[in-house]
This record gives structure tokens, sequence and C-alpha cells, in this order.
């Protein structure tokens, strides 16, 4: 199914490295998430950004990118090119992009990698925020600290391999969890 498909059906995601364009703005960037929301006919016609109900989409789609990059901490970043940007405003920008388009499934590859620890707490914070607003989310992620207060259930892999399926607990306990994550 072509992504233009998911996306349509509420289901977005991220990257465990950011795929965003380096050359726009964060702003800009999260506007790509909004432009599915623009029947494609009008999309393809060229005079589209000129004409008033084009400005007028193109107003309310960039006030949406703003609100959503200070909802989630980015709003200081708006006017700089993503390629200078820190590390950690790029993983926002990237999370703003996927939820201004008012998701209800997200997929998270490893949203926490190579933030800081204060970063990480932020992230943490957001995506429990978006938790409790009925978003679903599937994470892909290593950092069980940050992962296990998010999750209702956990699923763990190896080598392809389902080992348990379990809450929190239940994987922080399970022998073989540990034996293959802890070496114990």
């Amino acid at each position: 199914m072509p992504a233009s498909s998911r996306s349509r059906l509420g289901l977005r995601r991220t990257f465990q490295a950011a795929q965003l364009v380096k050359e726009l703005t964060p702003t800009q960037n999260v506007m790509v998430g909004l432009f599915d929301r623009v029947p494609r006919i009008v999309r393809r016609a060229p005079l589209w950004p000129m004409l008033a109900s084009g400005r007028r989409d193109l107003a309310a789609m960039q006030r949406r990118a703003s609100e959503a990059l200070s909802l989630v901490g980015a709003g200081d970043w708006t006017a700089r090119q993503v390629a200078d940007v820190p590390h950690g405003i790029e993983q926002l920008t990237q999370l703003a992009s996927v939820c201004v388009a008012g998701p209800d499934i997200i997929v998270l590859d490893e949203p926490a990698t190579g933030l800081s620890a204060e970063e990480v707490r932020h992230l943490a914070a957001i995506l429990a925020s978006l938790k409790t607003q009925g978003v679903t989310m599937i994470i892909i992620e290593h950092q069980t600290r940050f992962l296990f207060p998010l999750c209702d259930r956990v699923t763990v892999l190896n080598a392809g391999e389902v080992i348990l399926t379990g809450s929190a607990d239940e994987v922080r306990a399970d022998p073989v969890v540990r034996q293959v994550y802890l070496g114990e």
C-alpha cells in the first residue's frame, strides 16, 4: 500500500534517521506532512499556490505546522534550515510532521536514538501525552527505561523471533529476555 494511502487511513511513521528535507525549514518540513490533505487535483494545478484559495490553504498549513512545532518544543527553530538544527530538533520536527495530520496510529523507529537524557525525557512526555489523547503507538526501541513507562504491552524480539509479549514488568522479570539481552 502506498504511503499516501496509509496516511489517509490514519497511519504515520517516523524513522530512526529523520527523513527531512535539509534545505527546508522545520516549518516547511512539517507542512509536507499536511500536503496529502490537499486534494490531488488541486496539488497538480500549477497555479494553485497563486490563487486566493491556495494562499489561504498554505497559510493555514503554515499555522498548523508552527503550532505543531511549538507543541513538541521546537518552535524556536522554525526559521532555520533543517541542515542547521541539532539532531534532537530534527527528531522533534519529524514527530511534529507526523502528529500534525492527526494520526490514529504512529510507528516510531528508535525515536530516542542519539538524544540526550533531557531530550529523551522531553520526548517521553510528548509520547505520553499522545497516548492519553488515544493515539496508538508502535515503538521500536532499545532504551527500555524510555520505552517501558510508555507501553501497555511489550514484544521482545531476538533474531527476528518473538521471545515474549507481556507487560513491562513481565519482560523485566523474564529469564530468557534477561539472558538474551543482559547476558545473565
